[in-house]
């Protein structure tokens, strides 16, 4: 009784170090998952507002972006945060023990095989029950001093927030120059895709008159400018039907 209890504590305590390991490889996922969900998402986002701005398409073309876009953020959701989520609490199929051990592998080369064969020891029934105390034993203080743990560095995602960054900083500067119009317009519109939308003009006409009443029969003039990229050659005014 007393041996077997060695055994389960020894596989215990193997067990909590490989539990911390999972628990730690994804957070680790995790923490990049967000990046790349975040600086996806945002790139698409962009992608599919700037087309938009250039091409004004039509009801049916902005469904298929709205919808692509839906399409695509969903699955990059889910693989990304959702996925990583499920694994941290343990939900439906997560890393299996044996998985960690050889991902651990690929870091502590030197461990790979004595913690898999722990593993199975630890697994194995009470027949030649001394033998594999003794191993279990031998193997448990050969791995205790491998720090498991450092095998994932979740500094390393430093890299990652480079491309996670770039799209909200061409966001910013499109905001910060002036240009914000190109990605609320053409994405209210893409929003708004069953909706059908009349072009709209390249210019803008500006009143300067401080009234528009004046005695009828005398002569009245109308002070105004016109602004944008095109300019028409001739200007009219409509009174009552008539040019």
């Amino acid at each position: 009784q007393k041996s077997y209890l060695c055994k389960m504590s020894s596989s215990n305590s193997l067990i909590r170090k490989l539990e911390s390991f999972i628990s730690k490889y994804y957070k680790n996922l995790l923490i990049r998952g967000v990046i790349y969900f975040f600086g996806t998402s945002l790139a698409f986002f962009l992608l599919i507002s700037i087309a938009e701005y250039l091409g004004n398409f039509n009801i049916v073309f902005r469904t298929i972006l709205f919808w692509c876009f839906i399409i695509c953020v969903v699955i990059i959701l889910w693989y990304w945060v959702i996925t990583p989520l499920k694994g941290l609490f343990r939900l439906g199929e997560t890393l299996s023990k044996r998985k960690a051990a050889e991902i651990i592998g690929t870091y502590f080369v030197e461990v790979e095989d004595k913690l898999l064969n722990l593993l199975e020891l630890s697994e194995m029934n009470q027949e030649n029950q001394e033998l594999i105390d003794a191993s279990i034993k031998q193997k448990t203080k050969e791995l205790s001093v491998v720090p498991f743990l450092s095998a994932i560095n979740f500094s390393e995602n430093k890299k990652y927030l480079a491309y996670g960054l770039l799209p909200f900083f061409i966001l910013l500067c499109l905001f910060l120059s002036g240009n914000k119009s190109i990605i609320t317009e053409s994405s209210s519109r893409i929003i708004a895709h069953n909706t059908a939308f009349q072009e709209k003009s390249p210019f803008v006409f500006t009143l300067h008159n401080d009234t528009l009443t004046t005695i009828k029969g005398r002569d009245f003039l109308i002070r105004m400018s016109v602004d944008g990229e095109e300019i028409p050659a001739n200007v009219y005014v409509k009174i009552n039907g008539r040019k």
